[in-house]
């Protein structure tokens, strides 16, 4: 369906183009290779020679790829900092909204309250040093920030997205923020020992301090939020638990699997958040939920643009675009029917950004908690220094149980989105006997001259 729909480029050539018709190199030597590989206990098939887009957002087989990875990744690095004696607790960030609010217009807010929590001297503190001010020098004084008060050696931020249809009493697009706190200790070491004498010996200090620590980042959030131009996020804008054995409990109501063990859910939930969290309101959806919705709408599913060779996007204004011929300077205006519009709006907002993103790498460690950190970034394994792409286009290896010519491919199994899944099924079913027959089929339609398509349709 997104081959025919989708504003991106790259979205309608993943598992579509094979790789040098993509960058426009044509070879018709080239084949596409169907493989098979055993994957706990059971067969799994896969593709090899056709371009991935590698777009978590937006593209359903991509994102399954790469949070695989990038979760177990995650998970890790939890595992790891508590077998150094440390901790992992979850802070969510929220914001409220409005159903006119443009998507890439809270993105933005979105940044600037991350930055304002954790990209100020409040949160990194300050060496003493002088400084030139109204013409004199002045000494500042070293400060301690709070990633050094709660000995946080580092952090890992995902953003994710609801959508509630105003038609449904929904408010519009929803950005939260799920990120890790990873401490050296505990967040207890913020807490200062000369607490108040009314603050009871027998107080839970664990309890305090997320809660301090939450309420220091809620200050910053909220003054990054306003500085955007949004209104003060409210009460529960921030929100705190520990990663464990109550931590796993809290994050087992977003998963549909509970036989992982707490590290590996932890990264589940954080890395995999677009596919499977379940929204907290039933009118509440995710892009992918919101996809889902649009396939199953017999009149949703039939819309599709025809696309130049060369080809790019532009909004246009209220859900609309327009697609431009770079060839011709040709403009032609597209209306997406129903909820497209909304999609469309997510496929350009979050074009380019970054969905998980970690604490950079510390190149001359000072203390016991960046070398923690040093030491976590490690253990993530070879796909973290990985791009998003790079994952999803992994060669994954296991055996060839079929080739299908270029011609072949683009002839008949590009028309046939059911040739492209009983291809891979009959390949983890019968293995290379069955994919013959199926092979052998194709070539007899093939043979049947059907018209190969066109250049416009294959870009």
């Amino acid at each position: 369906m997104l081959w025919q729909a989708s504003s991106l480029k790259a979205v309608r050539c993943c598992g579509r183009m094979l790789h040098n018709d993509a960058v426009h190199d044509p070879d018709d030597g080239q084949t596409v290779l169907i493989r098979r590989r055993e994957v706990a206990g059971r067969m799994v098939a896969s593709y090899q020679g056709l371009m991935t887009c590698g777009s978590v957002w937006s593209c359903p087989r991509c994102s399954a790829v790469v949070a695989h990875d990038r979760a177990a990744e995650i998970g890790a690095a939890v595992r790891e900092c508590y077998r150094q004696g440390g901790k992992v607790y979850m802070l969510t960030l929220t914001m409220r909204h409005k159903a006119s609010d443009r998507l890439a217009d809270l993105w933005a807010a979105l940044s600037s309250g991350w930055r304002s929590a954790f990209g100020t001297r409040a949160w990194t503190g300050q060496n003493a040093r002088t400084a030139e001010r109204n013409g004199k020098l002045v000494h500042v004084e070293a400060r301690s920030g709070d990633v050094e008060l709660f000995e946080v050696a580092g952090l890992t931020r995902v953003v994710e997205a609801t959508y509630g249809a105003p038609a449904r009493g929904g408010h519009g697009w929803h950005l939260h923020i799920h990120a890790l706190v990873f401490c050296a200790s505990s967040l207890r070491s913020g807490l200062r020992f000369d607490l108040p004498d009314w603050i009871s010996p027998l107080e839970d200090r664990e309890w305090l301090a997320r809660n301090l620590f939450a309420s220091r980042v809620h200050q910053r959030w909220s003054a990054g939020l306003r500085k955007a131009g949004y209104t003060l996020p409210g009460s529960v804008a921030v929100d705190m638990r520990e990663v464990g054995d109550g931590g796993a409990e809290y994050l087992g109501r977003y998963l549909t699997k509970a036989t992982y063990d707490a590290a590996t859910r932890t990264g589940i939930e954080v890395a995999a958040g677009q596919v499977s969290k379940v929204a907290r309101l039933q009118r509440n959806r995710t892009p992918f939920e919101l996809l889902a919705d649009l396939a199953e709408s017999v009149d949703a599913c039939g819309f599709g643009v025809r696309t130049p060779r060369h080809w790019a996007v532009k909004e246009a204004g209220n859900g609309d675009w327009a697609v431009i011929d770079r060839d011709t300077g040709e403009v032609m205006a597209v209306t997406p029917p129903g909820e497209w519009a909304v999609w469309h709006e997510w496929e350009q907002a979050s074009k380019g950004r970054r969905q998980i993103m970690w604490s950079r790498h510390r190149r001359d460690p000072s203390s016991a908690r960046e070398e923690l950190w040093n030491r976590l970034l490690e253990v993530r394994g070879a796909t973290a220094k990985q791009s998003d792409e790079e994952v999803a286009a992994a060669n994954l290896g296991g055996e060839v149980v079929g080739e299908v010519p270029r011609a072949d491919w683009y002839r008949v199994v590009v028309w046939r989105p059911e040739l492209v899944t009983g291809l891979l099924e009959t390949a983890e079913a019968e293995g290379r006997v069955g994919v013959a027959i199926v092979l052998a089929e194709i070539c007899v339609l093939a043979a049947r001259g059907l018209p190969p398509p066109s250049e416009n349709a294959a870009a």
